[in-house]
């Protein structure tokens, strides 16, 4: 295995000792560098010409990603923040000059062998998001972490943490899709509506939400939706089927969702006014 390639492999940025340990000599690591295979950005760390640059950031600085910034790496929510966050260990040394977008944390755990030295693991960058964001972005991580983790594996990360943050983790419910999913979800709950999420419904599949106690459906699109044409013209017919079953669908783009809420809100409780406010019927 090349020496570019053992870096891909550890996600575009690795230690010298992985890429020893990947079966480059230390003459194979000097004569990649020197050819722009990978580069050096640090003593014993490397990354490839393509590296994202919040991660050449972080190894450049002897970091790892933290909290946000190493979430929305694990295609988890991260909310809206756009500064780089990245942690070293309590007592590093010979840290680079922080550049101006970094915020930098003093709480990484030692560096195993085996694990990527630009990002923090999964568990520990959970536990930073619901110590470092708001409720409603730590909420909507750990919802979206449930892809990835059983309901019973979350609740052990946050053992021995704060009753707060246990609490937190406690109310995290599977079934969302997305992080704006469970944004509206919660935002819904904040008015006192509740909703049952990835409901079944025969004839046209899972839908991602239904208010409980009516027959009105709300659907998320994701942030690529548009870019999906399949995607658009198949729920095109779903919308109609439930429609021909009795449902209304009211259907949020991402972008309205995140930046037009209060037309969002007005979209569902002007159904819940009008169509949807009847009691469920057999399907």
């Amino acid at each position: 295995m090349t020496a570019a390639a053992t870096v891909a492999r550890w996600g575009s940025a690795s230690t010298r000792r992985q890429l020893l340990a990947g079966g480059s000599t230390g003459r194979q690591i000097a004569a990649a560098v020197r050819g722009g295979g990978i580069i050096r950005v640090r003593q014993a760390r490397y990354v490839l010409p393509s590296t994202r640059p919040e991660i050449v950031a972080a190894v450049r600085l002897g970091a790892r990603l933290a909290g946000p910034s190493s979430a929305h790496t694990y295609g988890l929510w991260a909310g809206f923040d756009k500064r780089i966050h990245v942690s070293v260990e309590p007592h590093a040394t010979r840290l680079a000059r922080v550049p101006r977008r970094v915020v930098l944390h003093w709480d990484a755990p030692p560096l195993r062998v085996d694990a990527e030295c630009w990002r923090l693991d999964i568990p520990t960058t959970l536990r930073q998001v619901v110590a470092w964001c708001d409720r409603e972005t730590a909420l909507a991580c750990l919802e979206s972490a449930l892809g990835q983790l059983s309901v019973a594996d979350l609740l052990a990360v946050f053992e021995g943490e704060s009753a707060a943050a246990r609490l937190l983790a406690s109310r995290a419910r599977p079934g969302c899709g997305s992080g704006a999913e469970s944004l509206v979800s919660q935002r819904l709950a904040g008015r006192g509506i509740r909703v049952d999420r990835q409901v079944r419904i025969a004839g046209v599949g899972d839908v991602d939400m239904v208010v409980r106690g009516t027959r009105l459906v709300v659907e998320v699109d994701g942030r690529t939706y548009h870019q999906d044409p399949t995607a658009f013209e198949n729920d095109r017919r779903r919308d109609a089927e439930l429609l021909r079953r009795g449902y209304v669908v009211v259907r949020l783009s991402f972008e309205a969702v995140t930046t037009r809420w209060e037309w969002c809100e007005s979209m569902v409780l002007g159904a819940l006014a009008t169509r949807a406010w009847n009691p469920v019927l057999p399907a």
